[in-house]
This record gives C-alpha cells, sequence and structure tokens, in this order.
C-alpha cells in the first residue's frame, strides 16, 4: 500500500473536535497534495467494543460514535485507530463474557466487531495501530487479508538497543505485513521524545526495512514540535517520515492515564508549529 507522511492528532472523541482538527490542517497546508497530510486518530480497546464506551478514559471514544467520527475526518485526512486488547485471562469476568454474548472469543474477533462499527467502504485508507504486544503472523495475516485498505502500524517501544534490536529481528518475520512502524517514549503519558535515541532507531529501522514509514511520538506539543521536526530534518537528511502527538494536546484532570481534557488551543498549537515539516 502506497502509505502517507502525515501529522497526527489523537485522542479526539467528539465531532467538533474532528471539525476542528480537519479544519486547521487545511489552514495550514496540510493536504493529500503536500508531502504530509493531516491525520485524526480514534482510540479503542477490548474494552469500548464490550461495554459500548470509554470506561472512564477521556481519549476515548463511544463505540457508536465511531463511525461518523471517523467517516467525517476522512474527508480531509488520513484515519487511524489506535487498538488495545490483552489476554482473555487478564480480562475483567464481566468484560469477557460481555465480549462473548458479541460473538468475540478471540482477537479476530475483536478486530471483526471494530469494523462492524466502523463502516469502512467510502474511507480510503484506515491505518490500525496496535497499542500492545504485536499480534500472532496467522492473526495479522488473516486481518490484512480481510481488510486490504488497512495500513498497519506497529509501535516499537524505544527502550535500550538490545530491546530495539529484539523487536525489530521478530519484525523481519511480519515485514510484508507492517506499513509504519511508531517510535514512541510515552506511549500516551506526556514524556517528552528522546530525540538522538530515536534517531539511531530509526537508522536501525531503515536498515532492515528500507522502505518502511517511520512516526515519531512522544511528548510533542506546540512549544516543541518545531524544535524537533527541524532536528529530525538536519539528522535524517530528509522529510521522509511522520510525527503523532496526543497526551500533549491535553489538560490533566486527575491521575491515571486518560484523565485529562482536550485543549483545542494546544492542538492548533502544535499544528501551526508543524508546518515546518512540509
Amino acid at each position: 500500500m502506497n502509505s502517507l507522511n502525515y501529522v497526527g492528532v489523537s485522542g479526539l472523541t467528539h465531532l467538533w473536535q474532528v471539525v476542528a482538527a480537519k479544519d486547521c490542517f487545511l489552514q495550514n497546508g496540510f493536504s493529500k497534495y503536500s508531502s504530509h497530510i493531516g491525520a485524526i486518530n480514534f482510540q479503542a480497546s477490548y474494552k469500548s467494543l464490550a461495554l459500548g464506551g470509554s470506561s472512564g478514559n477521556l481519549r476515548v471514544p463511544c463505540l457508536g460514535d465511531l463511525n461518523f467520527l471517523t467517516k467525517e475526518a476522512s474527508k480531509d485526512c488520513l484515519v487511524g485507530i489506535h487498538y488495545f486488547t490483552t489476554t482473555r485471562d487478564s480480562m475483567d469476568s464481566y468484560v469477557r463474557n460481555s465480549l462473548r454474548e458479541r460473538g468475540v472469543f478471540d482477537f479476530v474477533d475483536e478486530i471483526d466487531f471494530l469494523f462492524q462499527n466502523v463502516d469502512v467502504s467510502g474511507i480510503e485508507t484506515i491505518a490500525l495501530q496496535f497499542n500492545m504486544n504485536l499480534p500472532s503472523h496467522e492473526d495479522l495475516e488473516s486481518i490484512s487479508k480481510k481488510y486490504p485498505k488497512l495500513d498497519i502500524v506497529y509501535q516499537l517501544t524505544n527502550k535500550t538497543k538490545s530491546d530495539i534490536d529484539s523487536q525489530l529481528n521478530v519484525l523481519k518475520n511480519y515485514d510484508s505485513l507492517i506499513d509504519y512502524i511508531i517510535i514512541d517514549d510515552s506511549l500516551g503519558v506526556g514524556k517528552e521524545l528522546c530525540v538522538q535515541n530515536s534517531i539511531n532507531t530509526y537508522f536501525g529501522i531503515k536498515k532492515e526495512f528500507p522502505k518502511m514509514k517511520v512516526i515519531f511520538a512522544g511528548g510533542l506539543k506546540g512549544s516543541n514540535v518545531d524544535e524537533v521536526i527541524n532536528t529530525l530534518r538536519n539528522e535524517l537528511g530528509n522529510n521522509d517520515f511522520s510525527i503523532d502527538a496526543e497526551g500533549g494536546l491535553r489538560d490533566k484532570r486527575g491521575k491515571g492515564y486518560g484523565n485529562d481534557w482536550f485543549n483545542l488551543e494546544k492542538m492548533k498549537d502544535y499544528i501551526i508549529n508543524s508546518k515546518s515539516i512540509l
């Protein structure tokens, strides 16, 4: 698939947020005709599939809203879904039973149920990012065949060099099934990207997978994104990369992941200051 470079915003939950993000991207030169398109990413998980709601996580839209949110976002932007699940044994019994009542018994069933609630027929491309351990080759191959419009995104945790080398070694068996690798120190909690470590990881990825698209994430926001982009462009010698922001676009309400409010002005500031990537 001809995967696109993008500037992404993640964790949106309401239509007004999507419309505001689309408008801001277009006003600042991000389109399918530029080097980078705007991307709007939504979160989903086994809990939102089972319960239909966000389970208190303010970054997760209600399952019933995902269809019209993705439709609206896809008019001018790339659409992504960040998905998280766990093993059946680790699930709360109520959640596990709720999934069973919906005919969801395994990981592939979860993705099938997700796309029963998201009509992709009118969407040119949709990115599916796994914020979890890599699925089995068999499961990922099955999903890719069922949903040929999907771009698969694998989240690489940027830890020690040996950890990264180990993850990249595993990915050799998945090369044809994965379209993007995201380098993310933060995992959505706002921890800032270690730029030099991430640059080293980028070159490690490109050595093993020359055609792989790479995304940088971790604590990006309006106040630092221009500097990060310029450093990456200078060190990499090109702008052939994507970026994504989530935690840096929000205001904490209390402790815990997802206990925060979306901040419109922070999102606008981030997009405006990302123009140096074009």
